[in-house]
């Protein structure tokens, strides 16, 4: 019998930093130069209103450049009226706790991270991601979009949010990669 292991899914690209001429350090874009052109009001702007409109009341998690990045984008939810909440490495183990026990249960809407939430986060009822941030890494691309693409009892789709010119660089999660020993 066939097993459902990725819920399907509805990807939009939406407005973003201009890369070019952003530096890549060990294979992935320079967080410094990545986090100066993603602090544009018009993009920070863009992502509170696409999430209105394609994924409106989903439970989501952003993926942000940096700390300030990420305190930005949910300072622009808050002031939207949406429940947001930000974490990150610095978070103290009681509040990443009490945080992530809220996004669980549904009482936090929009979850805006840098690097935590990445992988080993399980909570199948996610329903959308929100790429703030551009990437060079298929592996970490794929990580988190994955957080949405778990199957959950009444979850029709789940909805991938491009802000950071992802898809354009590795294509859809359900594309065929072509994995490797050899490196890059």
């Amino acid at each position: 019998f066939p097993v459902t292991i990725s819920s399907p899914y509805k990807a939009y690209k939406g407005s973003h930093a201009n890369l070019e001429g952003i530096k890549i350090s060990h294979g992935d874009y320079q967080i410094g130069e990545l986090a100066e052109r993603s602090q544009n009001q018009t993009l920070l702007g863009d992502l509170v209103d696409s999430w209105k409109k394609l994924a409106n009341g989903k439970r989501t998690i952003v993926f942000a450049v940096n700390v300030e990045h990420s305190l930005s984008i949910v300072q622009r939810y808050l002031a939207a009226g949406i429940p947001a909440e930000h974490i990150d490495g610095r978070t103290p183990n009681a509040d990443r706790k009490a945080i992530l026990g809220r996004f669980k249960r549904g009482e936090t809407l929009v979850l805006s991270n840098v690097g935590i939430v990445t992988e080993g986060f399980d909570v199948p009822a996610c329903e959308a991601v929100q790429l703030a941030r551009p990437t060079k890494s298929l592996s970490l691309y794929l990580q988190m979009v994955g957080r949405a693409l778990r199957v959950a009892e009444g979850k029709t789709h789940a909805v991938i949010l491009d802000h950071g010119q992802n898809i354009d660089e590795h294509g859809l999660p359900c594309d065929n990669h072509s994995w490797s020993l050899e490196g890059v």
